[in-house]
């Protein structure tokens, strides 16, 4: 955070000359002891939305997918019929849904970090 403090005053030095960053944990900030709970709950809640967010997302790519999928029913029956193998047919369709589809691993994964170090962020805190 000090170098992107630099960087910044360096860039920009009419805007961000006596700017200074500094990072701390959220047990140390003063709002902490008389407002904890309202704040662990707020935290909460928004890191629930932005699960739910993020899981509409990952289902809205996945019905995407299989509307590829059966859009192109028409063009596997041809492949099919010019004598490509089932594997080969396979095999187009996972390359063609890896650019769009390979997000959704990653998503829940990234979902399932952030939301595990934030429980046990927010639980060290008391």
């Amino acid at each position: 955070m000090v170098t992107l403090a630099a960087n910044l005053a360096k860039a920009e030095p009419a805007t961000n000359e006596h700017i200074s960053i500094r990072v701390f944990a959220a047990s140390r900030a003063k709002f902490w002891p008389a407002y904890g709970n309202a704040v662990t709950q707020s935290l909460a809640l928004f890191s629930e939305a932005a699960a739910l967010a993020l899981l509409l997302a990952c289902c809205n790519i996945s019905n995407l997918l299989v509307e590829r999928a059966l859009g192109r029913r028409g063009e596997i029956a041809i492949r099919l019929s010019l004598g490509a193998s089932r594997g080969r047919v396979f095999c187009q369709l996972m390359t063609d849904s890896l650019g769009a589809g390979g997000a959704n691993p990653g998503c829940l994964a990234g979902l399932r970090r952030a939301v595990s170090s934030f429980v046990v962020a927010s639980t060290k805190s008391f």
